[in-house]
């Protein structure tokens, strides 16, 4: 067993060596909770914008898939695009165009969806997004 010859002294620090914290844990709440909680949010608000625009893409290619099959139609692809938008977000469902359009140079359809973003740090954002799909009924 180890034992000390003289116990270690401690030296005790004059009062106010560390410029004391009295006071100071509301104002570091301010100075940091405030920011660091703005920067939270603003993050959470650019991930949902995101989601909501891949959501419409995978909307609007669901929509060109079904009205590029051989036996689709305008207002079948219209009514998928928006049963897709209905289970994922009611809210999200805005207009939806289905046109003729072409794609290297073969008939092809165009299904473009415009909705609203509901962010609440940017405001009211819209987001349109357009798929192609080669038409089979050529």
């Amino acid at each position: 067993m180890l034992r000390f010859s003289r116990p270690v002294p401690w030296r005790r620090l004059p009062d106010g060596f560390l410029g004391g914290d009295s006071g100071s844990a509301p104002l570091e709440f301010l100075a940091f909770g405030v920011p660091s909680l703005i920067v939270t949010l603003v993050v959470c608000q650019v991930l949902v914008a995101g989601y909501l625009n891949n959501l419409l893409l995978d909307a609007a290619m669901e929509g060109a898939l079904v009205a590029s099959a051989a036996d689709g139609t305008p207002q079948a692809a219209q009514e998928r695009v928006r049963r897709v938008l209905t289970a994922a977000s009611p809210g999200l469902v805005g207009q939806v165009v289905v046109s003729e359009d072409t794609l290297d140079g073969q008939p092809a359809v165009a299904v473009s969806i415009s909705s609203h973003s509901p962010l609440l740090v940017f405001g009211v954002i819209d987001l349109t997004q357009t798929a192609r799909a080669l038409n089979e009924n050529y």
